[in-house]
């Protein structure tokens, strides 16, 4: 585990290095940074869950992640993508300061002002809000509330967007941390004085403390002069801005919307109970693949923005991504696969176990989800919104349809089953478009780590069908096959002192045995 100061020096090393070469090395070193703060950052988010989960069960968690769904979608909707092409826009201009200053004035003015535009309209349509997710009007009052979360969002987000187009990792990391532990601390403390009335500033104690954490390290940064600049360049950069980012807004939008629907189809066909259910399953496969992803956007993205004019170097760090992402993320990912019914009890509570099905299903998805999250940063890289917007909007249509084919015949476990199935449809497709549009082919490396990883999951999730037992015997043997796999497939200095000891014990233990 790395401390603030630690992750501060490593960063330097990720910054310097810009070449299409194999970037083994850089991945890692990007992810242990990223993944050593991500560990706290879940560290934190558990006991924030769990709290809540304790003092006021799944019917509490269900109305938290309803409104956290209004609010993200709010976020979506009247951000227009700027955060995400913002960061491309600022990774292109960071060797040019005058225009790295404008960029980051347009930025921030732009997402100030479509944050209290956000606000206002939240606030007005509260009621009719309130009756579309919830079903009546009595969560009218908590509806408006989150038009709040959409301004404090709004404007942590460019502020992050900053440090991840400068690839300030580091600083990045940092700043989530004392978000993280700044929004545990008042959220949970505020659920425990007003019980279920404090669910609202529970929800709005993330993003207030986001802005304290990423506002913080972001006025460091270059680019914050406060000289004079031609209205026209603001207005150019602003327009090359929303040209991509009306894309990915739309796009973002309507995945908060299928987000939301899933929870309030849940909540209308099941009950508040199973939306809660839902949130807990979602919760923890966010948090635990946030330790691969959330490397993805914080320096595999940038990275591919400065590389996407030369196929073989993009061709290069999507497939050096691409491996070490699945190499890293399968033992945790088979362990949660094989222990999902007391990951769901440690995490939450025991009445969160009837939710292990859904778990299972949505790893299961997971393990395709990596991979499209790799491909799909190419058409970001390259500025290509229409494309990424046909993708996204094609893959949320058929995790809504899958659901409401599957809810009659599986109940709850349909929901688990129509998050694989969104992603079934959408690697093949971004696999295609890669290929097609960007000369892609993806190594034989990888294909054997994604065929293997896959094979194996869908070998637990159906064994658990039968016996708990035999799921978690066949689970254990894979997770250390998996560790020893990852200490012999990394480089040694690449590889994480606690994955190095993993994978020397799970070594020797099977040396003993083939010796007994």
């Amino acid at each position: 585990m790395m401390g603030l100061t630690d992750i501060g020096r490593k960063v330097s090393g990720i910054q310097a290095q810009e070449d299409g070469s194999s970037s083994y090395g850089q991945i890692l070193r990007a992810t242990s940074i990223v993944g050593g703060g991500r560990v706290l950052t879940i560290l934190v988010g558990l006991v924030r869950t769990k709290a809540l989960a304790v003092l006021l069960g799944p019917a509490g968690v269900g109305v938290m992640g309803l409104l956290q769904g209004v609010m993200t979608t709010g976020t979506t909707l009247f951000g227009l993508g700027l955060g995400q092409s913002g960061v491309r826009q600022l990774a292109a201009a960071a060797g040019d300061p005058g225009k790295l200053s404008t960029v980051r004035k347009a930025l921030w003015r732009s997402n100030l002002a479509l944050g209290f535009i956000g606000l206002c309209a939240v606030w007005l349509l509260r009621e009719t809000i309130s009756q579309l997710v919830f079903g009546d009007a009595s969560r009218a009052t908590d509806v408006a509330w989150m038009g709040v979360g959409v301004l404090l969002s709004l404007i942590a987000g460019s502020q992050t967007a900053l440090l991840q187009g400068l690839r300030r990792i580091g600083d990045m990391v940092k700043a989530g941390l004392v978000g993280a532990f700044l929004g545990t601390t008042l959220g949970v403390g505020l659920v425990w004085l007003m019980g279920a009335e404090g669910i609202r500033w529970f929800v709005l104690a993330t993003p207030a403390a986001s802005v304290l954490g990423a506002g913080w390290y972001a006025r460091k940064l270059p680019g914050a002069d406060h000289g004079s600049a031609p209205p026209q360049s603001f207005w150019e950069q602003w327009r090359e801005m929303a040209s991509l980012g009306s894309y990915l807004m739309v796009g973002g939008v309507a995945g908060s919307l299928t987000a939301l629907a899933v929870r309030a189809i849940l909540t209308r066909e099941l009950g508040v109970e199973a939306a809660g259910h839902f949130q807990a399953a979602y919760a923890i496969s966010g948090q635990y693949l946030g330790l691969v992803l959330g490397a993805m956007a914080a320096d595999y993205y940038p990275r591919l923005t400065r590389l996407i004019e030369n196929p073989g170097a993009c061709t290069n760090a999507v497939n050096d991504q691409l491996e070490v992402a699945l190499l890293l993320i399968a033992p945790i990912l088979l362990v949660v696969l094989t222990l999902a019914p007391w990951v769901l009890t440690l995490l939450f509570s025991k009445e969160f176990q009837v939710a292990s099905g859904v778990l299972r299903w949505q790893v299961l998805g997971d393990v395709l989800k990596v991979p499209s999250w790799c491909l799909g940063f190419l058409l970001l890289a390259a500025g290509n919104g229409k494309l990424f917007l046909v993708t996204e909007l094609t893959t949320h249509a058929v995790f809504v349809l899958a659901l409401y084919l599957l809810l009659p015949m599986f109940g709850l476990e349909a929901a688990g089953l129509a998050f694989s199935a969104q992603y079934v449809y959408h690697l093949p497709l971004v696999w295609w478009i890669a290929c097609r549009r960007y000369g892609f082919c993806m190594r034989r490396k990888g294909r054997l780590h994604l065929g293997g990883l896959f094979a194996a999951a869908v070998l637990v999730t159906l064994i658990s069908r039968w016996s708990e037992v035999l799921a978690v015997s066949a689970g254990l043997l894979l997770i250390i096959a998996s560790a020893v796999y990852l200490g012999k497939s990394l480089p040694p200095s690449g590889v994480p002192v606690p994955v190095k000891r993993l994978s020397m014990l799970a070594a020797s233990q099977i040396k003993r045995w083939k010796g007994g």
